[in-house]
């Protein structure tokens, strides 16, 4: 079959396939489609489409990591419908992604496969180096939220400004397992892909402020009755206190109440203690994924 490169329009296709693949991710239209303009208006950005008649089967994309100081960093996906794999689908549109980055001097390409991707994405020359699980829990069933310490205001993102909230995120981001160095991420960018996002919901993105700074948030997206848990953070002079508990717990209390009736989540298999907290949330493991790294 055929490859062409991906356009803006492709947007809702893109999303009816990912889903398809992952449906243990949440994702808004409106996040998809912006992020294809963006592509769309920056040629490091590569995107590669395959159909069968009028649908999106087949989708590869290399884009720079925009959150690094690292000029010679990408992220690579590569998704094929399951009805159309064994076809030499992914091959052809991994041939075409790797064509691209040859032009921009990749030298970190960072993917993660799927449990039946792994071997696919070896040949590839990638190495596998970490395990990420993804979970699901019913926010109408969590337990009631932990007393917050003393001194601790709870609040939501709605009623903080940006620059609190972006000061929060890197300062706690550092500390990420993985092989993308999230605390970095410049200001405009966190703005642009975090504060803007379509799917961010403020309302029901639960901190902690004390002594006069957010020392615990989490993020989350929601689209339809279905939500997603973005990142969690804490600064480190108020770990150990029970404040990603509490503000996981509420935000999800809140969600159950607004008509939220999944919750997804990932975690890194290291992070044990923010895995031990979301399954004393009820979170129950949906799939697993694989971290990828290609140097160059």
């Amino acid at each position: 079959m055929p490859v062409r490169s991906g356009r803006p329009t492709d947007a809702e296709g893109l999303l009816t396939l990912r889903s398809r693949v992952f449906p243990y991710r949440v994702m808004a239209l409106a996040d998809v489609r912006s992020g294809l303009d963006e592509a769309a208006a920056d040629e490091r950005f590569g995107s590669f489409a395959v159909e069968d008649g009028d649908r999106l089967i087949g989708w590869g994309a290399a884009s720079p990591g925009t959150w690094s100081p690292d000029p010679g960093e990408f992220h690579v996906l590569l998704v094929v419908h399951p009805e159309f794999r064994r076809q030499g689908i992914g091959t052809t549109l991994a041939e075409a992604v790797d064509a691209h980055l040859a032009k921009y001097d990749a030298r970190r390409t960072l993917s993660s496969a799927t449990e039946d991707g792994v071997e696919f994405a070896l040949r590839q020359g990638f190495q596998a180096t970490d395990v990420l699980h993804y979970a699901r829990t019913d926010p109408r069933l969590v337990p009631d939220p932990p007393a917050a310490p003393a001194g601790v205001e709870l609040t939501n993102l709605a009623a903080l400004d940006l620059e609190s909230v972006y000061a929060a995120f890197v300062a706690t981001a550092a500390d990420v397992p993985g092989d993308q160095d999230f605390g970095q991420i410049p200001l405009e960018v966190f703005e642009r892909e975090v504060w803007k996002s379509a799917g961010l919901n403020r309302e029901l993105s639960t901190a902690a402020v004390a002594d006069g700074k957010v020392v615990c948030f989490t993020t989350v997206l929601t689209t339809g009755d279905r939500l997603w848990t973005d990142m969690t953070g804490t600064l480190s002079a108020y770990r150990g206190r029970g404040l990603a508990k509490v503000v996981k717990t509420i935000g999800l209390r809140a969600a159950a109440a607004a008509g939220i009736t999944s919750a997804y989540t990932v975690n890194h298999d290291v992070n044990r203690p923010m895995r031990a907290i979301n399954e004393w949330l009820g979170y129950s493991r949906v799939a697993s994924h694989t971290g990828m790294v290609r140097m160059s």
